[in-house]
């Protein structure tokens, strides 16, 4: 019998556990008292047993549902959205193979059996955790997923605290496995008794993924392991929209609802109002540090019918919405527990001109302030056309080339746009040394003549006479 002394103002639940699954066996039984007055009472039972509503409680209140609200599409009882809530499991252990004289054996005299009745038997922080049973007189190699002769779902490895369960901040845990051969030994002691004990083995953390071999500590068995590593599933968020979900509760395990959404602008204003028919938290989560290393945003309570309001300036990327009933228990399917969620994100406006023509086009901008300033002119004070009345260039400059303009002028240059004045008219000689040089010509039209500086009459009668190697003699009349 315990008594305890608890105010009398205050809503309880009883639970009670039992980590082997055979809590209490007939004709063992309980009585729950308060204030003197029997008010639950119980008899067998296997891992779990729960009593609520004792002492001083308050009904859950109740909320309308919008018509538009969207469902979580999680049935109630299941935690298909549980996010970063999962743990490691292992769905198979396999011995295959054992040391005969761990067990004894007949035919070499290290025991008195002829078969092995092989088991596998498990310890959280050295407290009885999984027993896997036994296959009489069976030869390894010995298959359990995960009980001999069943299959049943893979045993969890709760090796980090999830927000599903009571865990104490920073607690780890320790969990190691031990090869046995039933000799009549009671398991659930942890004390090998009668049992032959052929080595442990202590599960890394974290575990690998696939089949694990090892060989146990004594050498006497070889054991393949499976591990499944975590999976992560969320219910995606759209702006603007409302989510109903529901909450569930029972014997120390809670429903916890993960959504995800991503903002794809900085500086996004991300606002959130939540009600739910229960005592509730909301957590705001950046997504980036991953389920091991959690970058809490907000993080918020309220009382059942109360209202959370969050909101928070988000930069680009990936964020988790969590949601979870304040209780382990004591909220069965059938109490249809409600909460909504309201949410909204905005871009935090950037002012700006958003025309990319614009000469002031700001990349930057998200909204367009009528500050643009499109091409209007040329802007160059060098250039030929010149508008001193334009802001914007608009790439119509034109360089200044000088030459003559004068379709009529001998020098007329077709690529100047201002006359310089050179144009040409007049053709003639232009060689001031010519007879018949023209000062007023521009063009020289061939027409020079130059007078001979000779003043005597050229010879005549030339020819030569007396060639004697490279001499001659030259005669002429005229000299």
């Amino acid at each position: 019998t315990w008594t305890l002394c608890v105010p009398d103002t205050n809503c309880y639940t009883f639970t009670m556990l039992d980590a082997y699954g055979d809590g209490i066996i007939n004709p063992g039984s309980y009585n729950i008292s308060y204030d003197g007055i029997v008010v639950a009472s119980g008899g067998s039972f296997a891992f779990a047993e729960e009593h609520c509503g004792i002492g001083i409680c308050t009904p859950n209140c109740q909320i309308s549902i919008p018509s538009n609200a969207i469902s979580e599409n999680e049935p109630c009882g299941a935690d298909i959205n549980h996010g970063c809530d999962d743990n490691w499991s292992i769905s198979n252990f396999t011995i295959q193979d054992a040391d005969d004289c761990s067990w004894g054996y007949i035919g070499n005299l290290c025991g008195p059996e002829d078969y092995p009745d092989l088991f596998v038997f498990m310890t959280k922080n050295s407290n009885y955790f999984y027993y896997s049973d036994y296959y009489l007189d069976t030869d390894p190699p010995n298959s359990f997923s995960m009980y001999a002769g069943a299959n049943t779902p893979a045993l969890e490895i709760p090796n980090q605290g999830l927000f599903t369960s009571p865990y104490v901040s920073g607690q780890t845990n320790t969990f190691e496995f031990s090869v046995g051969d039933d000799d009549g030994g009671f398991i659930q002691t942890i004390g090998w008794n009668n049992n032959d004990y052929l080595g442990s083995y202590t599960l890394p953390n974290p575990l690998t993924a696939g089949i694990n071999s090892i060989t146990t500590s004594t050498g006497d068995a070889d054991v393949d392991y499976t591990a499944v590593a975590p999976t992560t599933m969320y219910t995606p968020l759209t702006n603007n929209s409302t989510m109903h979900g529901n909450f569930w509760a029972e014997n120390n395990i809670r429903d916890t609802d993960w959504y995800d959404f991503t903002i794809l602008n900085d500086s996004t204003i991300f606002t959130l109002n939540a009600i739910s028919e229960t005592p509730f938290n909301v957590m705001l989560i950046d997504a980036s540090g991953g389920c091991g290393a959690a970058i809490v945003i907000d993080s918020t309570f309220a009382f059942g019918c109360d209202t959370i309001n969050i909101q928070q300036t988000l930069q680009t990327g990936t964020y988790w919405l969590l949601t979870f009933p304040t209780a382990y228990s004591c909220m069965s399917c059938a109490d249809s527990i409600d909460y909504l969620l309201d949410v909204s994100w905005t871009v935090n406006s950037i002012l700006g001109c958003m025309d990319i023509l614009a000469c002031n086009f700001d990349p930057l901008a998200t909204q367009d302030d009528g500050s643009c300033i499109l091409p209007d002119g040329c802007t160059d004070s060098t250039a030929l056309n010149y508008d001193v009345t334009a802001t914007c260039d608009d790439g119509s400059c034109t360089a200044v080339v000088y030459g003559c303009t004068d379709l009529m002028a001998y020098n007329y240059y077709p690529g100047a746009n201002i006359d310089d004045g050179s144009c040409c008219y007049a053709a003639g000689c232009t060689d001031p040394l010519a007879t018949n040089y023209d000062a007023n010509a521009c063009i020289d039209d061939g027409s020079c003549s130059f007078t001979s500086a000779c003043a005597n009459s050229p010879i005549t009668g030339l020819f030569i006479s007396d060639i004697i190697d490279d001499q001659v003699l030259a005669n002429f009349d005229n000299m």
